[in-house]
């Protein structure tokens, strides 16, 4: 009995003098080893009412330990679309165009290597606008007034990229992303597309990945 409790109070006296590894603190692996900011630019293309949708999409965020990002994105679509699926619900020809935005976590694997994967991981708000079309109207005080709906949907969107370190300031990227839509948070009578959306995404990433080596320098 008293083997075992002598035992138990070395291992217990162990374990407290062993050092808790945190994310804010010191030693290598041990803490915030390193920290940076990025900025992104990038397209998207995806299928939405059955049509072809591109977006912009832009990103800032911040780095830790060079593997890990979080920060926020915003993107829209290039164009309008003009959905014949849309036509017989509202009785006329629409336009609809598109809004996302989002925070997001990404994480990088051996984020030193030339190629390498990252897992991007988005939750936001994806905003579909539709209007009447009309083709004759040119005054663009008065476009859209007959026909305005706005549909709010909250969605997550799990992805997979492809990274190329171009430069030291400078990255590369192509992927593939699937964004599910969870709940309405606002809707005035629009139909949302109801599946979930495979995106394919590319871009460039710039920005001092390693701030903290860059000021130690």
């Amino acid at each position: 009995m008293k083997k075992l409790f002598f035992a138990l109070s070395l291992s217990i006296g162990l374990g407290a003098n062993a050092q808790t590894k945190t994310l804010i603190g010191s030693g290598s692996g041990d803490g915030l080893d390193s920290y940076g900011f990025v900025l992104s630019g990038g397209m998207q293309n995806s299928q939405l009412y059955g049509e072809s949708v591109w977006f912009s999409q832009f990103k800032a965020g911040v780095i830790l330990n060079e593997s890990w990002t979080i920060g926020a994105s915003y993107g829209e679509s290039v164009e309008y679309i003009r959905p014949t699926s849309l036509e017989s619900l509202y009785g006329k020809a629409v336009e609809v165009d598109f809004m996302q935005y989002s925070g997001f976590l990404e994480y990088r694997i051996k984020p030193s290597s030339l190629v390498h994967l990252s897992f991007p991981l988005h939750l936001g708000v994806f905003e579909t606008d539709v209007d009447d079309y009309d083709p004759f109207d040119n005054d663009s005080d008065n476009d859209w007034m007959d026909l305005e709906r706005e549909d709010y949907q909250f969605f997550v969107e799990p992805g997979v990229t492809v990274e190329l370190n171009l430069h030291k300031y400078a990255r590369v990227y192509a992927g593939a992303s699937y964004r599910l839509p969870l709940a309405s948070t606002y809707s005035e009578g629009i139909t949302p597309d109801p599946e979930n959306h495979l995106l394919i995404n590319f871009g460039v990433k710039v920005g001092i990945f390693n701030l903290k080596e860059l000021i130690q320098k």
